[in-house]
């Protein structure tokens, strides 16, 4: 799913031009719905660029739509990353992020217990 994803943002929006990254699902993101992990491009230490998406959303009623605006956002900052500039949520990205129609913020954060009470 996340590779399907992936490969048809990457079509729409980039023009094909991203190299695929890793993709995983992680179980442990509960307060975000993904994130982009740079890769390192030292030759002595390689690592590919990954992008993460929260397994939890795979379980929402709209959970593929979610999925997909989360790897487009994810994308955005791979995509500044690839391309040398600065990868954050600056003035670029968001200009990007509004030209593509991705969202900011995903709209159903995990609701998680609450661990500690304090008075």
């Amino acid at each position: 799913m996340l590779e399907n994803f992936f490969h048809e943002l990457n079509q729409i929006h980039f023009n094909g031009t991203l190299p695929l990254p890793e993709l995983e699902w992680n179980s442990r993101l509960s307060s975000t719905a993904g994130r982009f992990c740079p890769g390192s491009r030292n030759p002595l230490r390689p690592r590919r660029p990954k992008i993460e998406i929260a397994s939890y959303l795979k379980s929402l009623k709209e959970g593929s739509l979610h999925i997909r605006d989360t790897v487009l956002h994810e994308m955005i900052h791979y995509y500044l990353w690839h391309q040398g500039r600065p990868c954050g949520h600056t003035e670029e990205f968001h200009a990007i992020m509004k030209k593509v129609g991705a969202k900011r913020w995903n709209p159903v954060p995990k609701d998680r217990p609450i661990k500690h009470w304090y008075e």
